[in-house]
């Protein structure tokens, strides 16, 4: 069973269980997401690299602990998971082998999708594999992916002046000096749902576009001189969200450093992590 959220682990143990010969019973989720599926059952069972000879690329994957999962959802995945390997076991039922369960857990919608059977040019389970018991131990899945492993943190970025960037201190003291303080969250409205800090606005960075009017409203009606500070989760999205109130003249907001983390570490540790 795998249910890791990374393409390094995913390609790995596809891998090792066609050397093995092994079914995988493989389940995701995200968000309000989940899918489900069986790889390397029965002749013709395609295998995780059949489907995705070419990973996908890094910036169009996101993991559980950078877009966040509600929790219900993985445990739903989980369970179907459960019951496939009991069907795999006892040779009951219809495996769910070349289809893919589609969870829409918001709407509680499910749906069934056709996959491909396998794909004799394919590197690890096709006729002339590339990938074998010989040469697994020593393949490199984190630069095949172009992504850092699961346990890695993601790259802090410096996309802005460090003038303009300030740290959850500096925010406090900003704060208080100034009550008309506003603070500008970018992250998802569902992680946005779960925690914030009093008194600032969420403007996910997605749709940022669409509340420029909103935060040109604020700062109209209470004046130029407003302070715009912007936080994100990690200080990263918060970045790019300030380059784009700078490129429309908001050029007194400012970042701030390591997001609502530090605001958790450093200010308030009751503050919850997810």
């Amino acid at each position: 069973m795998d249910a890791s959220d990374n393409a390094p682990t995913r390609y790995l143990i596809s891998d090792a269980c066609c050397i093995a010969q092994k079914p995988l019973v493989s389940g995701a989720a995200i968000g309000t997401d989940g899918q489900l599926t069986v790889y390397c059952y029965g002749d013709d069972g395609p295998c995780y690299r059949c489907l995705y000879p070419n990973p996908p690329p890094a910036q169009n994957c996101a993991r559980c602990a950078d877009a966040g999962v509600l929790g219900p959802v993985p445990g739903a995945i989980g369970t179907l998971q459960a019951l496939e390997v009991i069907k795999i076991i006892s040779g009951i039922g219809e495996v769910l082998s070349k289809k893919m369960l589609i969870v829409d857990a918001l709407y509680c919608r499910y749906m069934t999708v056709k996959l491909r059977s396998k794909s004799d040019s394919c590197a690890s389970c096709g006729s002339n594999p590339s990938v074998t018991r010989d040469s697994l131990p020593t393949f490199d899945y984190f630069a095949f992916t172009g992504q850092p492993s699961a346990s890695d943190a993601p790259t802090s970025l410096n996309l802005v002046d460090p003038n303009h960037r300030i740290t959850v201190a500096e925010l406090v003291e900003r704060m208080e000096k100034d009550p008309m303080h506003l603070v500008v969250d970018v992250r998802p409205r569902h992680q946005f749902d779960i925690c914030s800090i009093p008194g600032s606005i969420n403007a996910p960075m997605q749709e940022f576009g669409n509340h420029i009017d909103t935060i040109k409203g604020m700062i109209q009606q209470d004046g130029d001189a407003v302070p715009i500070s912007v936080i994100c989760r990690r200080g990263n999205q918060s970045q790019r969200a300030l380059q784009e109130l700078h490129g429309l003249g908001f050029t007194h907001a400012v970042d701030v450093i390591g997001g609502v983390q530090s605001w958790s570490s450093s200010i308030d540790p009751s503050f919850p992590l997810y």
